[in-house]
């Protein structure tokens, strides 16, 4: 294969293959050496050990500084992804819930440009609900949970906000919320173009973009991200390790040998998460979810009952 010099590549391919070696494969360390080696060798690009470091960055930028780790042993330095998204070969049915990545690699190509140069898109979008809808977004950032990618972005009213457009550019002017998409349910994505068939960029966030992306620079508890509050549980011995073995939230705190105290910003993901502990868990505070809690499962017994009848 003809060796290509970094320069004659654009940046979105190198970047989205990093991608692919990172997050699509099976985990494993890199060196910048090896990730060179494997640039020319599998592609045929030339890339010097300053742009492997820059897309590195860049992926970081994207996806939150700790979805790679640097791991330090003597002089060398390994890259290491702290998160996987599953991919499935066709025809494999091991594992039939895990979501397969691999027939996305043109709408993770476009999030990754998107992200990384700051520029609005169009998205077809199916809700829960089925039904489908075009919405005119700005991603903030890529995430993953449980092996599902999920996009923050910020979602605007419609293409009459480039009406406004230097506003828009300059962060003057941001209409719209946050909004939380899962990526499998993109049906479609394109940055989005000016009737001159422009891209539009977006050079400075505005105050209320900045401060949701200092609320996701914050590590809580919770996917939504809502308005953020104390969880205090106490818990059993046979569930302290699997406990203290993970963080919850940066001001997590122990503050009896029993007890757990975290931050977080969804009160349906907490419920959820302590009725997974069953009996080995129990929400201390705050008092009105824990009655929530109750409610739930004094329904979930009533129904059993009714079985048993």
């Amino acid at each position: 294969m003809p060796v290509k010099r970094s320069e004659e590549v654009s940046q979105f391919e190198k970047l989205f293959y990093l991608f692919e070696l990172f997050f699509l494969r099976a985990p494993r360390e890199w060196t910048i050496r090896e990730l060179m080696e494997r640039f020319e060798r599998i592609k045929g690009w030339e890339c010097a050990p300053n742009t492997i470091r820059n897309l590195i960055q860049d992926l970081k930028k994207a996806m939150g500084e700790k979805v790679i780790e640097e791991r330090r042993r003597g002089k060398r330095i390994y890259y290491y992804p702290t998160v996987r998204f599953q991919t499935k070969k066709p025809g494999d049915i091991s594992n039939l819930s895990l979501m397969d990545y691999t027939r996305h690699s043109f709408k993770i190509e476009t999030l990754m440009r998107a992200l990384n140069e700051n520029m609005l898109c169009t998205v077809r979008y199916q809700a829960l609900s089925g039904k489908e809808k075009e919405h005119l977004i700005l991603p903030l950032r890529a995430v993953s949970h449980h092996d599902v990618i999920y996009v923050y972005a910020w979602r605007y009213p419609g293409p009459e906000v480039l009406e406004k457009e230097e506003d828009l550019i300059s962060g003057k002017f941001a209409p719209g919320y946050p909004f939380l998409l899962t990526f499998h349910r993109i049906k479609s994505i394109y940055l989005f173009r000016k009737k001159t068939g422009e891209f539009v960029r977006i050079e400075q966030y505005a105050p209320e973009q900045a401060e949701f992306l200092k609320t996701l620079a914050e590590r809580c508890f919770g996917l939504i991200k809502k308005e953020k509050f104390r969880v205090r549980v106490r818990f059993d011995k046979s569930v302290e390790m699997y406990l203290k073995e993970r963080k919850w939230s940066d001001d997590e705190e122990y503050p009896a040998e029993n007890e757990l105290v975290f931050s977080a910003t969804s009160r349906p993901e907490v419920k959820s998460w302590v009725l997974s502990f069953g009996k080995n868990l129990i929400l201390l505070e705050p008092e009105d979810l824990r009655k929530e809690i109750i409610e739930e499962l004094e329904s979930i017994l009533s129904r059993y009952r009714e079985l048993q009848r």
